[in-house]
């Protein structure tokens, strides 16, 4: 390290070397053995800027001023796409919630008025006619009854 990027870093980080880039402090510990009087010159310049900038408060910023850099916030812009989907996105849920709700009604209801049939003619029920397994089981459920 020279002498002259000791200083720089000085200046820009202060005078503990700890604040430095992890890089430069091993090769700035070195100099500082090998010139301590120079160093130890270089690091109180640099700790006496570091008291004045501890010394510097900042105030809050006022209500005013947060409203003020709010209101001047940039609003999030939505695409088309988004904002036709947007305004039926609550209606499609409710369709869909009615949908799986009416399909629950459909089967809870279907399974009661079977519920007392035996399976073939709720199989037969079922196939409504349509094939000759019904017209077997129909056959027999007539000889049941």
């Amino acid at each position: 390290m020279t002498p002259e990027r000791f200083e720089q870093l000085a200046e820009a980080y202060g005078s503990d070397l700890r604040r430095w880039p992890k890089t430069e402090q091993a090769k700035a510990e070195q100099l500082r053995q090998e010139r301590p009087v120079w160093a130890r010159q270089c690091l109180d310049e640099a700790a006496d800027l570091d008291d004045l900038l501890g010394l510097y408060r900042v105030e809050a910023p006022s209500m005013a001023l947060r409203e003020q850099v709010v209101a001047m916030a940039p609003r999030p812009q939505r695409s088309l796409l988004s904002k036709l989907l947007g305004e039926w996105r609550g209606w499609g849920m409710g369709l869909a919630a009615a949908g799986v709700a009416g399909l629950m009604v459909g089967i809870g209801s279907v399974s009661l008025v079977m519920a007392d049939q035996s399976t073939d003619v709720t199989v037969a029920s079922a196939l409504d006619g349509q094939s000759v397994y019904s017209e077997a089981v129909a056959f027999g459920a007539e000889e049941k009854l």
